[in-house]
């Protein structure tokens, strides 16, 4: 199976469902990620008919984090990557998606997201 992997910028992920930010901030950072993602996709990931999404969070410290608070992200980054043209449509019969969190680094924390080839 193949598999692609985008680091984003960020230290962790910059939108969540627990988020009360004023909707042009919000609307600001959808855009930022489905942009970063758009473009790093488009000339690395060939066409796929069916694709598995994974965002992959590396948290500073061992906190307890629930792993839905992350899914506007991920919604983004899926855009994104529907964006590219990697797959025809981000609806169930194209893509699936997840979250997971991964072992703290607390030198490196960042997130990432792998599309796998389904």
């Amino acid at each position: 199976m193949s598999s692609w992997t985008v680091r984003l910028p960020y230290q962790r992920p910059p939108l969540s469902l627990n988020d009360r930010m004023h909707w042009a901030a919000k609307a600001r950072l959808t855009k930022e990620i489905r942009s970063y993602v758009r473009e790093f996709c488009t000339y690395r990931v060939p066409t796929l008919e069916r694709a598995h999404i994974t965002l992959h969070w590396v948290p500073r410290d061992r906190r307890r984090r629930d792993t839905d608070n992350p899914f506007p992200t991920l919604k983004a980054a899926i855009d994104g990557v529907k964006d590219a043209g990697i797959v025809p449509d981000d609806d169930a019969r194209h893509v699936t998606s997840s979250v997971e969190i991964d072992d703290p680094d607390p030198l490196d924390p960042h997130i990432f997201i792998t599309i796998e080839r389904r």
